[in-house]
């Protein structure tokens, strides 16, 4: 789907229905239902540089409750799940070949870590090998919760970039 469909499936009638094909296509990028509530309101778009700054613009006004929707819409690393399997596959590839011992380290720690912070690991997990993952994540466990939460965030939005350049390669 390259820019210009895009643009015309955000004026089709019908596009600021919360179902609607075009609002499930930014639901996919990022898994807040806000988020896409704003992001829709900023279409048509020139470019993937303007989409991206309309992301940024968005994900500054995000609560803490529109980010962890966003993490809930993700797996655990190791894991795929939803609609998107084949682009979280991609994102993840690096844990198909890992070792046992780093994958049994990653899942331990990602129950750690939820447990802690009470949301999933987000990582920007695109070209990250497994062992890369895991030090980042033993990294983050020893950080405060009111730390931890924006760089997750950034995690986040780095993985919507990835997923709206990906979104306009369909």
């Amino acid at each position: 789907m390259d820019l210009s469909v895009l643009n015309m499936a955000a004026a089709a009638p019908g596009a600021e229905e919360a179902g609607s094909p075009f609002r499930q296509k930014l639901l996919h990028c990022c898994g807040s239902t806000r988020w896409v509530a704003e992001m829709s309101k900023r279409f048509p778009v020139r470019d993937f540089a303007e989409l991206c700054q309309a992301a940024d613009a968005v994900d500054a006004s995000l609560t803490r409750e529109d980010w962890l929707e966003a993490f809930a819409a993700h797996p655990r690393i190791g894991r795929t799940k939803g609609p998107i399997k084949e682009w979280e596959a991609q994102e993840q590839k690096a844990t198909k070949n890992a070792d046992d011992a780093v994958l049994d380290r990653l899942e331990e720690l990602n129950n750690a870590y939820y447990k802690k912070f009470g949301y999933i690991y987000i990582v920007c997990a695109t070209g990250k090998s497994a062992p890369e993952m895991l030090r980042i994540l033993e990294t983050r466990m020893d950080k405060r919760s009111e730390d931890e939460l924006p760089v997750a965030a950034g995690e986040q939005s780095k993985i919507t970039k990835i997923r709206l350049e990906k979104l306009l390669q369909e």
